[in-house]
């Protein structure tokens, strides 16, 4: 059992392969991008899934059944949920209490892992963050709503 994303191409030819050599059952949860219905440029796939990973949303691992231990990948950055929500469309109509509750659950991953949160990313789980990042510097993009 594994989770992959097309966020780390490597990782997924990888466990892809190491499943079908497996003996038995094996099974791969992937987390794939739709262009059409998230709302996004089709050039941004690999990175919406590197993204979604590095905000803690969708936790990479590999379960190997001989240790009986999950294996977790740990991205090279840690990113705010605002990094990964404001390349998508679909997320234009969100506000500021529904992205620090996106933002404590990000960090629960975080911890379940075993990565330290970054004060920074503390900070996200209080609306009024949001609220303050919307009025200086966040914005979803500018086409939002609009097929690419």
């Amino acid at each position: 059992m594994a989770t992959a994303t097309v966020g780390y191409p490597v990782d997924l030819i990888n466990k892809t392969r190491k499943g079908l050599n497996h003996r038995g059952a094996a099974f791969m949860h992937c987390f794939t991008p739709c262009q059409k219905g998230w709302v996004y440029q089709t050039s941004m796939t690999v990175e919406i899934g590197r993204r979604v990973v590095e905000a803690g949303l969708f936790p990479v691992w590999e379960y190997d059944p001989e240790e009986r231990k999950y294996h977790y990948f740990h991205p090279p950055v840690q990113r705010p949920v605002t990094d990964y929500l404001a390349m998508q469309g679909r997320f234009g109509h969100m506000l500021a209490e529904h992205i620090a509750t996106i933002q404590q659950q990000a960090n629960r991953n975080w911890e379940t892992i075993g990565m330290d949160v970054p004060a920074e990313l503390r900070a996200g789980e209080d609306p009024e963050h949001h609220q303050r990042m919307r009025d200086e510097t966040y914005s979803m993009p500018l086409n939002r709503g609009v097929g690419a």
